[in-house]
């Protein structure tokens, strides 16, 4: 019999992603991109879908979508350097680096573990992270704690998880449903810097829930599953071939959830970019950064900097939404976080449209970490789709603001619960008040 209650009305968004701690050996140090950035995208590259007789840019003619072949081995090099194949990724510094190195056992591609020689500090400093964490902070911006849930691996009576960091969490509502059964654990991962580069260790490797792990939780007939490191390409194909046998096999409280999908960096390159394709039509959305997003079609890591890096970048996500298609007759959503440049937004129906990042130009300053920025990003885009009656574009704006929300500190964003009747404040703001001047801001440029 199941220890927990399955909920009514279910819930809008669960993660399977990471819920971790994060132990630092030394302070953790800020994530931020200096590089400087050329002209937005968005002044220059157009939004409309490319057809043989519309090209894809309003201002300056440009040829429709180029084929695979075009789009990974004609595209100019990038800074003259080689595109035979995907730089590594394990220490890399990244713009969105929240979760601990690690591959599942049943992929088809490995990723070395890092060892470290030393012991860990008897005090080491310990934050919560994860892609699943962030994923739901960003949506409960915008949604009831209510409306979001996530199953959490922990040791009895949550002896492993310090109390400071226990109400951290809690403010947040009732959003994390805890597994504390014999020998279960919390995820943890150690943390260490070789110059200026992070890197892991994970002393304790997280989950692979399946669905069937997730029927008779209070996470059971969720409308959307976020689904993100430490899951590849190659085990969301797993995940989807387990849902369709479930539900051909009307296994009691068995569904068949909306997927949204980041794929876990490690696992972005060459080897599973036929996995990606192959998962891309039964997923909802699909939202990689940009240089995720380019590992898997053999283009080295691109800085926001580089001119190329706008063309480059789209015409693998044509490809994607023209070629392969994403979701079920193609009506799936591509969402490419592309940090100081913000995100491009993609449909087969409505093309590609480029949104800034809330904080530029002079209030740039105010970005103090982007660790979990496009965790929360897509949280708020799937809070965003259940807000504007799934609008693909509109849905941008929460996603916007909910990464706006993290990466002003190191953590976690902070709020301030409702008080007889007063609005939710985060870091002492209202979402609602950054939506509507977003909203506002992006209207006036023409952007939606």
């Amino acid at each position: 019999m199941s220890p927990y209650t399955v909920v009514h009305p279910p819930p809008t968004l669960i993660s399977i992603g990471t819920f971790l701690i994060d132990a630092f050996d030394t302070p953790p140090r800020p994530v931020i991109d200096r590089n400087p950035i050329p002209i937005h995208p968005s002044v220059s590259r157009g939004t409309r879908p490319p057809t043989p007789d519309s090209p894809t840019s309003s201002t300056v003619p440009s040829p429709p979508p180029r084929p695979l072949a075009a789009a990974t081995q004609t595209a100019p090099p990038l800074l003259g350097r080689s595109t035979a194949a995907p730089p590594p990724i394990l220490t890399d510094k990244r713009h969105f680096i929240d979760t601990p190195i690690s591959t599942p056992t049943e992929s088809g591609c490995s990723t070395p573990q890092l060892q470290f020689d030393e012991p860990p500090p008897d005090h080491p400093f310990e934050y919560l992270g994860g892609g699943g964490l962030y994923n739901l902070v960003g949506a409960r911006i915008f949604l009831p704690d209510t409306a979001l849930k996530t199953l959490v691996d922990r040791a009895p009576g949550g002896a492993d998880l310090r109390d400071d960091l226990k109400q951290q969490i809690e403010v947040f509502g009732d959003m994390f449903v805890w597994n504390e059964g014999p020998g279960t654990r919390m995820t943890r991962s150690r943390i260490r810097y070789d110059g200026d580069t992070r890197l892991y260790h994970p002393d304790i490797k997280p989950p692979h829930r399946k669905l069937s792990d997730l029927i008779g939780t209070p996470l059971q007939q969720a409308q959307y599953l976020h689904v993100s490191p430490p899951f590849s390409s190659e085990d969301v194909w797993a995940l989807q071939q387990e849902i369709a046998k479930l539900t051909s096999d009307k296994v009691e409280g068995a569904w068949a959830p909306r997927l949204v999908f980041e794929p876990t960096p490690p696992s972005c390159h060459v080897g599973q970019r036929i996995w990606l394709e192959k998962v891309s039509p039964g997923l909802h959305v699909l939202s990689p950064n940009h240089e995720e997003l380019l590992s898997f079609y053999g283009h080295p890591k691109t800085s926001t900097a580089d001119p190329l890096l706008v063309e480059t970048l789209e015409n693998v996500m044509l490809h994607l939404l023209h070629t392969i298609g994403i979701g079920k007759e193609g009506k799936g959503i591509l969402a490419v976080r592309c940090g100081r440049l913000g995100s491009c937004i993609g449909t087969r129906s409505g093309g590609l449209k480029w949104f800034p990042a809330y904080f530029s130009g002079d209030e740039e300053c105010r970005v103090k970490d982007v660790t979990g920025a496009g965790n929360a990003f897509i949280g708020g885009y799937v809070a965003g789709l259940t807000l504007t009656d799934e609008d693909a574009y509109e849905a941008a704006v929460y996603a916007t603001v909910a990464a706006s929300f993290v990466v002003e500190q190191v953590g976690l964003p902070t709020m301030q619960p409702s008080v007889d009747g007063s609005p939710e404040l985060w870091n002492g703001a209202s979402p609602r008040e950054r939506v509507a001047l977003l909203r506002s801001r992006w209207s006036a440029a023409g952007l939606l």
